[in-house]
Order: C-alpha cells, then structure tokens, then sequence
C-alpha cells in the first residue's frame, strides 16, 4: 500500500497553493466603530417617572373640570411634593479607596459622594464598593447594586 510519488506530489501542490492563496488573500476592511471616541457628549438618561397615586389624586382634583377652589389651589401650591428618587450615577477610585456618586431626581438637590461605612438616602450602610456593584446591608442581609460599565 505504496501511495507513490504521483499522489504524494499532488498532495503537496494542493497544500502549497492553499497556503500561497491564504498568505495573497487581501485583509478584510476595518468595522467601523459605532461611537466615535472622545467626541460624543456623556449624559446620564433622565430617570423614569414613578406613577404616585397621590400626586395622580392632586393633578385630578386641581383640574379645571371639577371647578378649583383658591384654597385647594392655594394649598397644592404651598407644599411641592419633593421627589425622593436617587440612583447611583458613577463608581469611582481604586482599591479600598473607592467611592460612590449618588445623584438626585430633584433638581434643586447636589449629588452627594459616600464611601464605605456611609449610609444612603434610603438610610441603609454601604458595606463594600467594587468595580461594578455596591453592597449595602438591609437587616441582616447584604444585597449589592450592579453598576454597568460605560465605553469611555
């Protein structure tokens, strides 16, 4: 069961002419790329609207159809519902010296930076910061926040 040397041949010439046509094969063209780099602005997406029952009722009953009262308008007026909504906009620093930034709904409230030990507007303790999530302890349990990476 000799192959002989027409097949060996053939085998070798099949494989040099893949490897000479592999090697001649022009480069495919770059992707792309979706975003351009360090020229598009950064904006956090404004948060959702939480659907409120009570500030639903006050919108109901403050509207013209129902014939509003000077006192009823004048106490809607008085007393602005402050939004309690916050989020976690940002992890920052390295190692054990990481903090966090937590941004407010309202517009008239700064954003406020807290570290490990610190306790949240929810008024639970922040028990450790990493790369990508926040760990806070309700009770006895711990229970951590993920943070998605941005691009830049």
């Amino acid at each position: 069961m000799n192959a002989g040397p027409g097949l060996r041949n053939w085998v070798m010439a099949a494989t040099v002419a893949g490897l000479v046509g592999w090697w001649l094969a022009p480069l495919p063209d770059p992707v792309p790329s979706l975003v351009k780099s360090r020229q598009d602005g950064w904006r956090l997406a404004p948060l959702p609207r939480r659907v409120d029952q009570t500030t639903t009722a006050a919108m109901v009953n403050s509207a013209n159809f129902w014939g509003t009262s000077a006192a009823a308008a004048a106490t809607l007026a008085a007393a602005p519902i402050e939004d309690p909504r916050w989020r976690i906009a940002a992890i920052y620093g390295a190692g054990k010296d990481r903090a966090t930034l937590i941004q407010f709904s309202a517009k008239d409230k700064p954003a406020v930076h807290l570290r490990v030990g610190d306790s949240l507007p929810s008024g639970h303790r922040i028990v450790s910061i990493s790369d990508k999530e926040v760990c806070m302890q309700i009770g006895k349990k711990a229970y951590r926040l993920g943070v998605e990476r941005s691009g830049s």
